[in-house]
């Protein structure tokens, strides 16, 4: 389940590359194009302290 923690940067890293995919078409610059990849970094961001908070505060279990 730590891999979980780690779905937030994915997302980010995504929205990262269509706005850098944007970045350098140049003509493809559209609004639509830019609040996607703007919304994905945020949420992805959000996701990422939420889950990193929610799974690194369990106990530990003794195996």
């Amino acid at each position: 389940m730590k891999g979980i923690t780690y779905l937030g940067i994915l997302v980010e890293v995504i929205g990262a590359a269509i706005l850098i995919y944007l970045g350098f078409a140049g003509t493809g610059q559209t609004n639509t194009g830019l609040v996607i990849g703007l919304v994905l970094v945020i949420v992805g961001f959000l996701l990422h302290i939420f889950l990193d908070k929610k799974y690194n505060s369990l106990p530990e279990e003794n195996q």
